[in-house]
């Protein structure tokens, strides 16, 4: 995650253009969480979290080990 949240927002926005819809997806851990309160503000919405399944962080495990 950006630390500051302009760049969040910039990043972000690249996935929509020319007024289409966009979607996108963050992967952030813990230590991230501090972020959110202010990159939620720049864009005037909440961040919907989740948390991926088992079998896709398993996956991640074993590329980065």
């Amino acid at each position: 995650m950006p630390e500051v949240p302009d760049d969040y927002v910039h990043r972000i926005g690249r996935t929509g253009r020319a007024g289409a819809d966009g979607v996108s997806i963050s992967f952030a851990g813990e230590d991230d969480s501090y972020q959110l309160p202010a990159i939620e503000e720049k864009l005037g919405r909440k961040i919907s979290c989740e948390t991926p399944p088992t079998h896709l962080l398993r996956a991640v495990v074993r590329q980065t080990t």
